[in-house]
């Protein structure tokens, strides 16, 4: 059984402010995003538990729409479960992969999500990404607002309040594994800094 430390942030507050909850992997919300690139399914602990509670679910989905792990690749199973939505994502090869490629696809999962009328979403953390939590944080923020932005300007009071954004913000990271909080905020608070002084449309 995984355990995992569960980082909730507060991204709704827009302060980048982290908390520290403990919860058994693969913990419990609205949808859970999961990153994959062209190896990641048949070598990932995390993964094969993952589909373990699910009953098999997940990996007969995958099979089915012919998941590799490709680039901009999306497969979202309906549970209704421990999550409502798990949505796997292809990043492409492992042996390419950056966490421009990482931004990218969560960005179009971000976008996916919000079709669901989902206000919290779950990232499980991938390995691949290092230790670099200013870079993981300066590109989280920006994927989640990006996927955030809304063109309604020209919108009336009820159709602003029918649209559907994301507010929570989780990502679960293994037990463990040292996680620099401060570096991770600060990242975000550095690339949600320019967002929030926008005077965009729909600010």
């Amino acid at each position: 059984e995984l355990k995992y430390l569960l980082y909730t942030v507060k991204i709704v507050c827009m302060t980048g402010k982290i908390i520290v909850e403990t919860s058994e992997y693969p913990g419990k919300g609205e949808v859970l995003v999961y990153v994959a690139t062209d190896k990641d399914l048949k070598k990932s602990e995390c993964f094969q538990e993952l589909d373990t509670q699910t009953g098999k679910k997940l990996s007969s989905k995958l099979a089915l729409h012919d998941f590799k792990g490709k680039e901009g690749q999306i497969v979202t199973l309906e549970l209704n479960d421990f999550y409502k939505y798990i949505v796997i994502i292809g990043a492409g090869s492992q042996k390419e992969f950056t966490i421009i490629k990482w931004r990218n696809a969560l960005a179009n999962a971000f976008k996916t999500i919000q079709s669901m009328k989902c206000i919290q979403v779950t990232i499980d953390y991938y390995e691949g990404l290092g230790t670099e939590y200013f870079e993981i944080g300066k590109h989280l923020a920006v994927s989640f607002y990006l996927a955030n932005y809304f063109f309604d300007v020209f919108k009336s009071e009820d159709e602003r309040k029918k649209s559907s954004r994301l507010e929570h913000l989780r990502f679960l990271v293994r037990e463990g594994q040292k996680m620099d909080r401060k570096k991770l905020e600060e990242g975000m608070v550095l690339a949600i800094e320019p967002i929030l002084n926008q005077k965009g449309p729909n600010n």
